[in-house]
């Protein structure tokens, strides 16, 4: 099990799937991978990749950085999906949709 400052890769899996995730075994994922969002702190930088799951209808690569195992969606990595991405002046998301989402959020 990898395990960096303050995380256990087991736990955190477990806490957050409630057993709805694959996990994969090296070499089913690259050793590092270059982050291809324009709008993460780590756009440009290429990272140590120590794992990859899926949760539910995401797919995750886990990254080593800076003595912590971060959750970083394999999107993001996708060079050809991230320069389709843009900055627009209407948003693409209506704010009723917005005021929806954050109603089931907050409840109980």
């Amino acid at each position: 099990t990898h395990q960096t400052k303050n995380f256990n890769l087991q736990t955190e899996q477990a806490r957050l799937s409630g057993g709805r995730y694959t996990k994969y075994e090296a070499p089913k994922y690259p050793e590092k991978v270059k982050i291809e969002y324009f709008l993460h702190p780590l756009y440009q930088k290429e990272v140590r990749v120590v794992g990859r799951w899926d949760y539910v209808h995401e797919q995750y690569y886990l990254i080593d950085f800076s003595e912590n195992t971060i959750y970083l969606p394999l999107w993001m990595t996708d060079k050809e999906y991230c320069n389709s991405c843009s900055i627009t002046e209407q948003p693409r998301c209506s704010l009723k949709a917005l005021h929806e989402l954050c109603t089931l959020l907050n409840k109980d």
